[in-house]
């Protein structure tokens, strides 16, 4: 309401094909698309492709934050797995993802954002905007590296996860013995 309010054409809609049969975008290509927190929500990750492809301009950015998986599995972070988030990436997977829908990134860096995630900005593959751009294959080399340093991470991370909840449930029930009330969100 506010964006309209301004006078900026908005549509509060789910992103899928349907979008591109929207008045707000009849006729028209958007030069920015930007995603905070939503594209690790897509079940569709090809159809959001080929629809921010059918809705850019030539010259378009795509800039987009996601869970980093190497940092989620490296702190552990198995508290932002739940049902919604149905996709967490490594840079290479962002790669295939954005190079399959006519894309490629041209910077990344992390943030710290939901135990560690990665903002990107991608351009279409044949924009000359942002070539050589280091900071993509240094974040391609250390996954290289953690993964072939870590070929258990699977079992090492399940591992993990169940001794913090062993933990959890063994403070809990002496909790629970001590009298404590235990309120859950």
């Amino acid at each position: 309401a506010i964006a309209q309010s301004n006078g900026i054409p908005t549509a509060c809609v789910l992103f899928d094909k349907g979008v591109l049969e929207l008045d707000e975008f009849a006729g028209k290509t958007l030069d920015i698309i930007a995603s905070t927190n939503v594209v690790n929500h897509m079940d569709d990750l090809r159809q959001m492709m080929e629809v921010i492809d059918a809705v850019s301009s030539e010259n378009a950015m795509f800039a987009f934050e996601v869970p980093y998986l190497v940092d989620l599995l490296e702190e552990g972070a198995f508290d932002t797995v739940y049902h919604e988030h149905v996709n967490y990436f490594s840079a290479k997977a962002i790669g295939r993802l954005l190079d399959g829908g006519g894309f490629r990134a041209v910077r990344m860096q992390k943030i710290s954002y939901m135990g560690g995630s990665v903002r990107v900005y991608a351009v279409r593959k044949m924009s000359p905007a942002g070539r050589g751009q280091a900071d993509i294959e240094t974040f391609l080399e250390t996954e290289q590296a953690f993964f072939q340093a870590n070929p258990a991470w699977r079992d090492d991370f399940r591992k993990r996860v169940f001794h913090i909840k062993r933990r959890l449930l063994a403070f809990v029930q002496a909790e629970l013995k001590k009298g404590a009330k235990i309120c859950c969100i």
